[in-house]
């Protein structure tokens, strides 16, 4: 008995060092961004790594730049609007369409969502140009609008929120119409509701999606004020191929804060959403 108890401490503890271990390779990435912000280029260009910053964290030059002599303030801001209004937009007309879809009943309505269904198999690269043209008649081009619109409700997001309406009963429904609510009611008042999970996890995904977006961006947007975050950070280079690193890494780590603390905000109902979204018929 003895022996075994040995051998499943032994196993115990190979296991929780396997996930340490697999831990620390997560993260430190993150903490040479971190520590990054706090040294110059010249240093984290050497060989010589520090798992501290040479200077300490008394070393400010590198946030200084971002906040006093760059748009990064800006960006900031810009990043922050255009994903948060772009968030609630997607979530409240998938959510519509998921509902259209799931609940209720008019002609062509299976073949109208296999067609948007069809849609996710077309490259984002193929819509890029159209796109474009299509700003540009519209006279969108460095507006929000160009950031905001485009992309904004997707054939993915309509298929998540319509799995999720499978957890509203369809009793639920008709007994309010019963009692006279309309359509946009009960979405309002009863699918609304049963349906959080599914906003948290769509919610969380249009979230990052458009923090990190770059491509889109770089193309549609030539003036500084109107700049994200990803595109003021890949300005950070000079002539003959320098790269300001030092000020990249600081600007990247307070990029990635929000998207930690929303994550530690929502990890409970993420991981919720994520169980039962994926149980739904």
């Amino acid at each position: 008995m003895g022996k075994i108890k040995v051998i499943k401490q032994f196993k115990t503890v190979l296991l929780y060092g396997a996930i340490l271990f697999i831990a620390f390779l997560m993260l430190f990435p993150f903490w040479f961004m971190f520590i990054g912000g706090f040294r110059t280029t010249a240093q984290i260009n050497s060989v010589d790594f520090h798992f501290l910053p040479e200077y300490g964290f008394t070393y400010l030059e590198n946030f200084k730049k971002l906040f006093f002599d760059s748009d990064y303030p800006r960006a900031l801001f810009n990043t922050i609007f255009v994903s948060s209004v772009k968030t609630v937009l997607g979530l409240f007309f998938c959510s519509l369409a998921g509902f259209a879809f799931q609940k209720l009943k008019f002609p062509g309505r299976k073949g109208l969502f296999y067609f948007v269904l069809a849609t996710m198999m077309i490259p984002g690269q193929v819509t890029i140009i159209p796109m474009y043209v299509m700003m540009t008649k519209f006279h969108w081009l460095n507006t929000y609008w160009a950031l905001i619109v485009p992309g904004m409700v997707s054939a993915f997001g309509i298929f998540i929120m319509k799995q999720y309406m499978t957890s509203v009963p369809d009793e639920l429904i008709e007994y309010s119409r019963i009692d006279g609510c309309t359509d946009f009611r009960i979405y309002r008042s009863i699918v609304v509701p049963i349906i959080q999970p599914g906003f948290v996890v769509l919610g969380t995904i249009m979230f990052m999606g458009s923090w990190n977006d770059f491509l889109w961006p770089l193309i549609t947007l030539t003036e500084p004020s109107m700049f994200t975050l990803t595109i003021i950070l890949n300005s950070f280079k000079g002539a003959y191929n320098f790269v300001d690193y030092g000020t990249i890494l600081g600007g990247c780590f307070i990029s990635a804060l929000p998207l930690f603390i929303i994550f530690i905000i929502f990890r409970e109902k993420l991981l919720t959403g994520l169980v039962a979204g994926s149980i739904k018929s």
